[in-house]
């Protein structure tokens, strides 16, 4: 599944939550008023949360910053392999293999990805099908039924001033109703034989129903609590609802005139009687709030009054004024949450300086770079229990620089992080100088512990280097959903990805690393990446960076054109730059990611990784 099932479950849990737990809370302290005021906070609760829900796809993304005791998933960072210096690239070079063999992530079977949803669907193929079933129900029973044509009875309904029909049928022995165009009353054979007060109070009850729309809002209760079954509340709203629902058209009885003591023995009498199998259709017996009825009948303090259209309205839009903004927030850790976090997870050396393996050899030396021709430069020739670099420098624009890949890229010895994160307090003699390193040791430890904790013995023996890293407030790109997103979900056995804070896997025969690129001059292509990974791409290429808000999770194919004439960072021409990667046609890159994509970029402020140079100096000698 490309998108994973288990937080957008919990979003709906705790937003779903949030809202009826305010209508129950609402209703309670509304206890002592009318009935027909606490149906009402109910219905414009059920009508809201469905509203919300349909336009969660078009409300914009508000980040709301969520407890640290509150949880709801940990995104997985992958970054993979293979892809040549002269490219921006989110992946390793293909020697850098650990001899430790990873078991491919997707060959498990995710039952956190399969299961979740399977158990979700099936509760709610469940209810929505007896929901159909009981539909059915009513309009084979209609059909069944043959129509009323007493004058009394006709001329009691037609007095309500609506085209309500009425039908009599020998499978029911009390009145139900159902309907929203055109709205049925169905009564028992012997329904006009009733003493007129009786069949008046039936009646007025009945059309009490069709007046506030209860059919209508029972299907919409029917329908919600068949898509949220999991959230234990949707079931008490729906028994309140139902209550307030009688309570309210009782009342409506009592205002017409009716005697309390003479509609009780009414309710009692039908009450015995065998009545409506189905749930759906709205009727004066439910036996579940019979005891309450009865009491509110009796109680002379009670207040009956109803609400007027313009209360109507208003609770509605009140209801949507909380639900839409509740629909569009999205929890996110603190800042500084988020930083400890990061420093638990990929920030942190492998070992502390004092504990790092070291080098027994190392030799430093100033070397002239080769200028460049368009040919992907080596990365020295390094072996086991060997590290030669190469001439490079200490604080390079892309992931080649030393500091860059000891302090940020391989920090923990694995695959750390797959951002170019700014480096300060930089003397300008770090910027032109560069050097060769050759480092050797006994032991074999992999290529990126070499590259990473043990670089940082180096750079710290050698060039009394003393760094520290900062998060800060900045100007930032947040990569939020746009219309819709257009994701290719990654494909198993195409090539191998590697995973985020692990050693590289071994490669089986005939297996080779996904590559993960972008090229500034005009592309991006992902063989197997994450949103996380595709947003620390394109921070290498605009000019500041880009933070995923998607909650987009799981691996994807994704590929990318765009024109380089893009005003978020003018890019250099660059006569080596291979001409395939030029596109003068193509979109300007924030239009190519809403079209070629479905995301899009929305300028923000938010954290900033720095690392910050405190002192440094030229290499002693060796």
């Amino acid at each position: 599944m490309p998108y994973e099932f288990h937080p957008i479950l919990l979003a709906v849990f705790w937003k779903s939550g949030v809202a009826l737990g305010a209508a129950l809370c609402i209703n309670w302290m509304l206890r002592n008023r009318s009935a027909d005021l606490r149906r009402l906070v109910f219905s414009t609760t059920i009508v809201a949360m469905l509203v919300a829900a349909a336009a969660t796809p078009v409300l914009p993304r508000w980040a709301a910053v969520r407890p640290p005791w509150v949880r709801f998933q940990q995104p997985a960072s992958a970054a993979v392999a293979g892809a040549p210096r002269t490219w921006l690239v989110a992946s390793d070079d293909p020697q850098m293999t650990a001899p430790i063999p990873l078991q491919n992530p997707f060959r498990r079977i995710n039952l956190e990805t399969w299961l979740i949803p399977s158990i979700w669907f099936a509760g709610a193929t469940i209810l929505l099908t007896r929901f159909a079933i009981n539909l059915r129900k009513l309009h084979r029973l209609r059909r069944a039924s043959h129509a009323v044509t007493t004058p009394g009875l006709l001329a009691a309904v037609a007095h309500f001033g609506r085209s309500i029909r009425v039908w009599r049928s020998d499978a029911v022995s009390t009145p139900v109703t159902w309907g929203i165009v055109r709205p049925v009353i169905l009564v028992p054979v012997g329904f006009e034989e009733l003493p007129a007060e009786s069949r008046d109070a039936v009646i007025r009850h009945e059309v009490a129903h069709i007046q506030a729309h209860d059919f209508l809002m029972r299907g919409l209760a029917e329908i919600a609590r068949a898509l949220i079954w999991f959230q234990p509340l949707i079931w008490i709203v729906f028994r309140k609802l139902r209550e307030e629902q009688e309570l309210a058209c009782d009342n409506s009885v009592l205002a017409a005139g009716g005697k309390p003591s003479a509609y009780a023995r009414l309710l009692l009498d039908w009450d015995a009687r065998r009545g409506m199998v189905s749930l759906v259709a709205v009727g004066i017996a439910h036996r579940s709030c019979l005891k309450r009825r009865l009491y509110a009948l009796l109680d002379p303090d009670l207040r009956r009054d109803r609400v007027a259209g313009a209360q109507v309205a208003g609770a509605l839009i009140l209801a949507l004024a909380v639900a839409l903004p509740l629909a569009a927030i999205s929890l996110t850790e603190s800042e500084q949450a988020a930083q400890l976090s990061q420093s638990q997870t990929v920030q942190t050396p492998a070992t502390p300086s004092a504990e790092r393996p070291r080098f027994e050899v190392v030799s430093v030396k100033p070397c002239k770079p080769t200028p460049p021709t368009g040919v992907p430069m080596p990365a020295g020739n390094s072996s086991p229990g060997s590290l030669r670099t190469g001439c490079v420098g200490l604080a390079g624009s892309d992931n080649t620089g030393l500091i860059q890949r000891a302090y940020n890229r391989y920090a923990t010895g694995h695959l750390t992080s797959t951002k170019v994160i700014p480096i300060e307090g930089v003397p300008d003699w770090v910027h032109s100088e560069s050097f060769e390193i050759d480092a050797q040791m006994d032991s074999h430890p992999s290529q990126l512990m070499m590259e990473g904790p043990m670089m940082q013995t180096i750079l710290e023996d050698r060039f009394k280097l003393k760094i520290h890293r900062e998060t800060r407030q900045g100007p930032v790109y947040d990569l939020a959903v746009g219309k819709g997103p257009k994701l290719k979900p990654f494909q198993e056995g195409t090539c191998i990805p590697a995973v985020m804070g692990r050693p590289l896997p071994v490669l089986p025969d005939g297996q080779r690393r996904c590559r993960n690129m972008a090229n500034p001059r005009g592309s991006v292509d992902i063989e197997a990446g994450t949103i996380p990974m595709f947003a620390d791409l394109l921070g290498m290429i605009l000019d500041r960076p880009v933070i995923d808000k998607t909650g987009i999770t799981g691996y994807f194919q994704m590929s990318l054109t765009f024109s380089p004439e893009d005003p978020a960072r003018p890019v250099p021409a660059d006569p080596d730059t291979p001409p395939a990667s030029k596109a003068s046609d193509a979109p300007p890159i924030s239009q190519a990611i809403q079209e070629q994509l479905g995301l899009k970029l929305v300028p923000s402020k938010g954290p900033m990784d720095v690392l910050v140079i405190d002192h440094i100096e030229r290499p002693s000698g060796n």
